[in-house]
């Protein structure tokens, strides 16, 4: 059997915590998962995103993706909500694109980006406020609603 020094010993302890470092990392960076409506991704803000169809008489079909996550697709009858919950990545990149749909005598449709933390980090800090309407989408300023700040127009 072959025996090691004390510098071998040393390194033998340092190369197991630094392995050991590095797996408790990827283990925390991998527990970030999605759970339905709730986006977990310790540290960082929650935010609380709600699409309202007020189209009328018109059903709203929703369906949402981040990078790590697809919420699935959604109808939204007049005046209901959809909203989801998430927590901003480490990074500060958190973005959540949207397909929605809606049908009158034509199809009125687009992929909008209704959260980007460096837009949105600010302009609504908890709750982005959406409104879907016949001219188009309405994002709000501020968690209450007031004025709409961002707007897409359907395709």
């Amino acid at each position: 059997m072959m025996k090691m020094g004390k510098s071998s010993g040393r390194m033998m302890r340092t190369s197991c915590l630094v392995i050991l470092f590095l797996m408790a990392l990827t283990i925390l960076f991998q527990s970030y998962e999605v759970q339905p409506y709730e986006v977990q991704s310790e540290p960082g803000l929650k935010h609380t995103v709600n699409v309202t169809n007020e189209l009328g008489d018109h059903a709203l079909t929703i369906h949402c993706k981040s990078k790590d996550d697809d919420l699935g697709s959604h109808t939204i009858w007049n005046q209901e909500s959809y909203s989801w919950s998430f927590r901003e990545n480490i990074f500060g990149r958190t973005l959540f694109f949207c397909y929605l749909e809606w049908k009158d005598t034509q199809i009125h449709s687009g992929t909008f980006v209704l959260f980007e933390a460096q837009r949105d980090g600010d302009r609504c800090p908890t709750v982005c406020n959406w409104s879907a309407k016949e001219d188009g989408l309405y994002g709000y300023n501020g968690d209450e609603g007031h004025e709409g700040l961002v707007f897409y127009a359907w395709s």
